[in-house]
């Protein structure tokens, strides 16, 4: 592991680099003979672009998985990202200075982040969007990355599936605390099918999974632990664990885990769903 400009940068396997934003969020960039593609952009704290040319100078396309701040708000610092069809028109949310200083405030009150200088943050600027849509193939020469829908947490989230190594980059679309109680996200059942459906299409193809927060490579029965969950939520077994956050605290979110023990299952078990008791269907 090395460091640059506070970012921490690991290469994970051959053409295949992790690269941490000091909030703590996971990137990824996977690099193909003629072009890369960059999975996520963080909040958009520190030279990201610089950190991305340090590995590679290869053109580098900038793939989202989905639109929230965390993981778009960095957008500014690049010409044109791709992202779903669903989620494009939310993109703005996603990079707004506003809301990225006051998520970034919260984890400087938690002591997640040392304070920040505000001329550190990406621009809140629009860019180029190129959509895309599950099915879609991805080409970096001699690498193809396949476009995966993975909605649910947001109407338009999608994975990236690099069927070279069997990895698939994930996002928030399935993990160990995966947010289903945030406002647009869907119903449980469409969520069901979804993970479903995702099994379905990757088959004996997956091999790895990688997420964005806490950890790196996880679990590929993480997506049957999930469906497990969406089981017990849907016939109104879960464990009804409030969930808090420094943002979010009490009863009042109506927020609750599906097992217990949050994100790390009391049973083992690797994967869990935070949902809204108020829309479970």
């Amino acid at each position: 592991m090395r460091k640059r400009e506070g970012f921490e940068i690991e290469e994970l396997e051959k053409g295949t680099y992790w690269i941490r934003e000091t909030t703590g969020l996971h990137m990824y960039l996977v690099i193909g003979k003629e072009r890369a593609a960059l999975f996520d952009t963080g909040i958009g704290l520190g030279n990201l672009p610089g950190v991305v040319a340090s590995i590679t100078d290869k053109p580098v396309l900038v793939c989202l998985t989905h639109y929230h701040h965390d993981h778009a708000g960095g957008a500014g610092n690049f010409s044109e990202v791709l992202i779903s069809e669903e989620d494009a028109p939310y993109l703005h949310k996603g990079t707004d200075l506003l809301a990225r200083k006051g998520f970034l405030d919260v984890l400087e009150s938690v002591n997640v982040i040392e304070s920040y200088d505000d001329k550190d943050l990406a621009p809140d600027r629009k860019v180029a969007i190129r959509t895309v849509k599950p099915g879609d193939v991805i080409d970096l020469g001699e690498r193809n990355v396949l476009v995966c829908d993975m909605k649910g947490h947001t109407p338009g989230s999608v994975g990236y599936f690099d069927e070279n190594t069997g990895t698939l980059f994930a996002g928030d679309g399935c993990n160990n605390s995966t947010f289903m109680f945030i406002k647009d996200s869907l119903d449980i059942s469409v969520y069901k099918e979804m993970l479903i459906n995702l099994k379905n299409t990757l088959g004996e193809r997956l091999k790895k999974m990688v997420i964005c927060h806490d950890y790196t490579y996880v679990p590929i029965e993480c997506i049957d632990n999930v469906i497990e969950c969406c089981d017990l939520i849907l016939s109104g077994k879960s464990e009804d664990d409030y969930f808090e956050t420094p943002l979010e605290k009490g009863p009042e979110t109506y927020a609750r885990w599906a097992k217990k023990g949050g994100p790390n299952r009391v049973d083992g078990k690797f994967g869990n769903i935070v949902y809204d008791t108020r829309r479970i269907r």
